[in-house]
């Protein structure tokens, strides 16, 4: 067994891999391993992102506990950093600051159609 490379058959339901064509940019969860005509695939389960696909088994990288860590803090880095610009970008939108627990807050509308048609 090469490094990164997996056997086929060691790839079993549980099993935490990520797929070699996509460069491996998402962990996924085998929830079922399926024989078709033509070759064997998985059944699979984002496991930091709301996604289920299905993978030839010989596309897949079974990934280590080392790996599964270093991949969620990195999600987790990058998950922060879009609600801090996010929540930036908000607080630009707003036309008077808004302070939590007052009624008298105000804020611009961007969604709102021009035409005053659809009010």
């Amino acid at each position: 067994m090469e490094r990164g490379v997996m056997v086929i058959k060691e790839i079993k339901p549980g099993d935490v891999v990520a797929r070699s064509s996509y460069s491996g940019d998402i962990l996924f969860r085998v929830e079922k391993v399926v024989k078709d005509k033509h070759q064997q695939s998985a059944l699979l389960r984002g496991m930091f992102v709301r996604l289920y696909a299905s993978a030839p088994l010989h596309d897949l990288e079974k990934k280590n506990d080392n790996e599964v860590v270093q991949v969620k803090s990195d999600f987790l880095r990058k998950k922060q950093s879009y609600i801090r610009r996010a929540l930036k970008r908000q607080s630009r939108t707003r036309k008077i600051p808004i302070n939590t627990g007052s009624r008298s807050s105000s804020v611009i509308f961007l969604n709102r159609c021009r035409a005053r048609c659809c009010i």
